[in-house]
């Protein structure tokens, strides 16, 4: 039984190597460089990505790898990747795509959520944010790849108003900077930003920003008593 077992093993090796074999022969014949790489590339992702190394330019058997790499998810196959910025690439993205798959099997959605956020975070990709369902979470996932990052676009993609006011609320008082003061939605919340960053700046023509008479006369007081 066991050695009927080994030659179907052996048949079937064998097989997959004359198929190789022949593949990567196909390929060869081809004049084109682009037209070689797209055939030992598509043989090798129904074949084996070890017909990568049939390309002779490092660049394109580099490229070969890491497609094929993530294309499975494995990130042990990046080892294969010659040229560093290929293998950086190679290893991001299959481990993001493993972490993926672990966030994926979590049934709890809330658990799953701040699984996807803590990748978002790590990776500070907001595209990341995406893969959340509960909209709540999701707004919550692009404030804090804008807070980790000090961008605001991302504050972009939140849905709840309030949510994204404080979101560029946090940006402007990071970056000291009045002019991203108008992005937020509601009148108090931008008076409230402009006021609180004219505080540290010191600037009296900001102060015309803010609609609230009471609010504006208190920063040109306070603006006033910093320069006597």
């Amino acid at each position: 039984m066991k050695k009927r077992h080994f030659l179907i093993l052996f048949v079937a090796l064998a097989v997959s190597i004359v198929a190789g074999c022949s593949a990567a022969s196909k390929c060869d014949k081809l004049k084109d460089e682009v037209d070689k790489f797209a055939c030992y590339r598509q043989n090798a992702l129904s074949k084996g990505a070890e017909l990568c190394t049939g390309i002779k330019n490092e660049t394109l058997e580099s490229y070969c790898y890491m497609t094929i790499a993530i294309e499975n998810k494995d990130s042990s196959m990046c080892s294969n990747v010659k040229l560093q910025r290929y293998n950086d690439i190679c290893l991001r993205q299959t481990e993001v795509e493993e972490q993926f798959a672990s966030c994926s099997r979590i049934a709890n959605q809330t658990v799953k959520n701040l699984c996807y956020t803590q990748i978002a975070v790590d990776k500070k990709d907001s595209l990341i944010c995406n893969n959340i369902g509960l909209q709540l979470q999701k707004d919550s996932c692009y404030r804090e790849i804008s807070r980790v990052t000090n961008d605001f676009s991302a504050c972009g993609s939140i849905t709840d108003k309030n949510t994204a006011d404080f979101c560029y609320m946090d940006i402007a008082k990071v970056k000291s900077d009045s002019s991203l003061c108008k992005n937020i939605n509601s009148q108090s919340g931008r008076d409230g930003c402009y006021f609180d960053i004219n505080i540290v700046n010191r600037n009296p023509e900001a102060c015309n920003n803010i609609g609230n008479q009471t609010l504006k006369d208190k920063c040109y007081k306070i603006v006033a008593s910093a320069e006597t």
